[in-house]
């Protein structure tokens, strides 16, 4: 089964800094689609640029360019709207993008973690279970979806339907030490998995 790559971010992204976007960037967001990180951006009506690239950090310090904008973008009677596709982001880590647009300035920092997914549907990490271990599968079309959790004896601890997500936090779970089961409903697909609570 082909691999995917999930990005476990909430929104579109977090962001890092506080620096406003220049002017003329009406929006940046930055989502997972797949295997891709998927950024867009849009430009508001009445502005031109040239020289706009895409910058990628791994520590959020250090950015290298991962797209240069072909031509002059913008225009003077319409928003317009940009989409790039970063096709191999940094897996099991944070990764850092903005929009560097020359001499109209640099927009705010955005972070993603990027989180693989292995071929049985979803990814726990980290591992073992910590506070911010989450549990991580495909759902790239806010599908509705129902999660269940059950102990070693069968019975059902944990029930919440209704969620439109492709995460779910397991270490504000409340559980006792030991082996857990669970079911993740998604339309007509289903996802099965198991984790340990070793330590609280």
């Amino acid at each position: 089964m082909k691999k995917y790559i999930l990005l476990f971010i909430f929104f579109s992204g977090s962001i890092l800094a506080q620096a406003q976007n220049p002017p003329m960037l009406l929006t940046f967001e930055v989502n997972r689609f797949q295997n891709e990180v998927v950024l867009t951006w849009e430009i508001e009506s009445g502005n031109l640029c040239s020289g706009v690239q895409v910058e990628h950090s791994t520590d959020s310090i250090s950015f290298t360019s991962i797209y240069d904008y072909p031509g002059v973008c913008g225009s003077s009677t319409a928003n317009e709207r940009y989409t790039f596709s970063h096709t191999n982001p940094v897996s099991n880590a944070k990764n850092y993008y903005r929009i560097n647009l020359g001499t109209n300035g640099i927009s705010e920092i955005l972070v993603i973690t990027f989180v693989k997914v292995e071929e049985d549907g979803y990814t726990l990490f980290p591992m073992p279970i910590e506070s911010n271990s989450k549990l991580y599968f495909s759902n790239d079309n806010s599908e509705t979806l129902d999660f269940f959790v059950f102990n070693s004896s069968g019975a059902e601890v944990i029930k919440q339907e209704g969620l439109k997500t492709n995460e779910i936090n397991l270490g504000k779970l409340v559980l006792p030490l030991g082996i857990y089961h669970f079911n993740i409903l998604i339309g007509k697909r289903k996802i099965e998995g198991k984790f340990i609570i070793a330590r609280k």
